[in-house]
């Protein structure tokens, strides 16, 4: 059940917080600072894989790349918002193209791509169990739409159950990020099964819906085939209907030629999408020109993504397959080796690292980029600076699109700067009620560009290219 102290995956900024407790014993310090990757801790395996399971369906998924794809297109109209300062002003208009598509981008994301359903459902209890009773889709229509263009519909599967043993019935939703976390539950459970361990206090929702909607329409359905459903499904436009459609054929066709048909169903939607894809990936990848810390972590990402979509139409689970190398091993050691080796192999997020240490803190975090495969200082900052860009786009959005900074509404906790509990940056020892309240005032701060943190840094690569700054003036 996630808390406070549970670690957690920000889809749009590929980073994984890990809480002190579990991070102390992943990646503990030696006396001199410096860190390791310790993987002989099952439990606190299973936490680290199911987030970077997230961030893996984040880059070698069409889902995936939509998401990633979808943040930039808005950052590049975003750009053309900003003045001289940095700031976001009600005199700077975007065309009505421009504006219509960040309000569709937005309510999309915010009411299908990212909306995670059943919030004030009996089944987010961890002590919840239900059956299933019913299943069918359900289509919504975004409430915004590009000009030219009919409103687009969107899937959810909506179902019925009845708890045990009271037998109440309860309703409940699958969309698309169900089908994540359903995915990543089960493969997070087949590592901690390679140990002799079971998951713990897991809610029905949103966790294993994606199971039990599966084993509803599919009598004896084994996991593997869930989550190579749930893997498929991702690589289509529309994950809860393509979902349904492989549930309701499935029945039909002999339980041992399930896989291999879900294996080439995969496949097919990869080689149907690969023209979209290639255009997806270079239409944001010219958006970077410069060749700047920014825009090279940004076409390393790309890089990536495109190299496991690839990967992808060779070896559709390859999850599974992987798993079945750590399954296979003799002992825990090779088994934590194997991990270590999938972790890299695969490529890793950004990773912040809470430590026990007292709030307020001048670098009581730590951020580790474990790379893809290695991440070099400037990716790195690069990256970091794409965090603070976006995290800065996000509190100037609304259901009409961008606002004007000083009409921003994002509470207090939401403005503080993302970094600040692991920044060392001489402006957070010099003024840390800027960086707490208002870190996009860091671009006044008269500052050397190569000294810049990565907040800073980020606010002033966001800013309109130079040519249009001259124009604004």
């Amino acid at each position: 059940m996630k808390t406070k102290d549970s670690p957690s995956y920000l889809p749009d900024l590929l980073f994984i917080k890990l809480p002190a407790l579990i991070a102390k014993d992943l990646l503990p310090e030696d006396a001199d600072g410096n860190v390791s990757l310790d993987l002989s801790h099952w439990r606190l395996n299973g936490y680290l894989f199911h987030e970077w399971l997230h961030y893996v369906h984040n880059t070698s998924t069409l889902n995936g790349l939509y998401a990633f794809a979808s943040m930039i297109s808005m950052w590049a109209n975003f750009r053309h918002k900003l003045d001289h300062r940095g700031q976001s002003v009600v005199g700077n208009v975007l065309t009505d193209y421009a504006a219509a598509s960040v309000k569709r981008t937005h309510l999309y994301r915010r009411d299908a791509a990212r909306r995670e359903r059943n919030m004030g459902s009996v089944l987010r209890n961890p002590d919840a169990r239900v059956t299933v009773v019913s299943v069918a889709e359900q289509t919504e229509v975004l409430p915004a739409a590009l000009p030219g263009h009919e409103p687009e519909p969107v899937t959810v599967i909506v179902g019925a159950a009845q708890t045990l043993p009271d037998q109440l019935a309860v309703s409940f939703e699958v969309g698309t990020v169900e089908i994540i976390e359903g995915v990543a539950f089960l493969l997070e459970e087949k590592l901690l099964m390679t140990q002799g361990l079971l998951a713990q206090n897991v809610r029905t929702a949103p966790y294993k819906l994606l199971q039990l909607v599966a084993r509803h329409m599919v009598d004896d359905i084994p996991d593997e085939l869930v989550v190579a459903a749930g893997i498929t499904a991702l690589q289509t436009a529309d994950p809860a209907l393509a979902l349904m459609r492989m549930l309701r054929e499935m029945p039909s066709m002999p339980p041992a030629a399930r896989m291999a048909w879900l294996e080439a169903s995969a496949k097919a939607s990869l080689c149907d999408y690969e023209p979209l894809i290639a255009d997806v990936i270079q239409k944001t990848a010219v958006l970077f020109p410069v060749e700047e810390p920014m825009g090279i972590a940004v076409k390393e990402l790309l890089d990536l993504i495109s190299s496991k979509m690839v990967l992808r139409r060779h070896v559709p689970f390859f999850e599974l397959t992987a798993l079945k190398e750590l399954k296979a091993a003799a002992c825990e050691d090779h088994r934590a080796d194997l991990l270590e080796m999938m972790l890299a192999e695969y490529s890793c997020p950004r990773i912040l690292a809470e430590r026990e240490r007292a709030e307020d803190t001048i670098g009581k975090d730590r951020i580790y980029g474990f790379g893809w495969p290695s991440m070099s200082e400037a990716s790195l900052f690069g990256a970091q600076m794409l965090h603070g860009a976006l995290h800065y786009l996000s509190l100037h959005l609304n259901d009409e699109g961008f606002v004007a900074t000083d009409q921003m509404t994002a509470g207090g906790e939401r403005k503080r700067c993302p970094f600040y509990d692991a920044c060392e940056y001489d402006l957070r020892r010099t003024q840390p009620t800027l960086c707490a309240h208002r870190p996009w005032d860091s671009l006044a701060v008269p500052t050397d560009p190569r000294e810049a943190c990565w907040y800073r840094a980020g606010v002033r690569a966001t800013r309109p290219p130079q040519h249009d700054l001259d124009e604004l003036r």
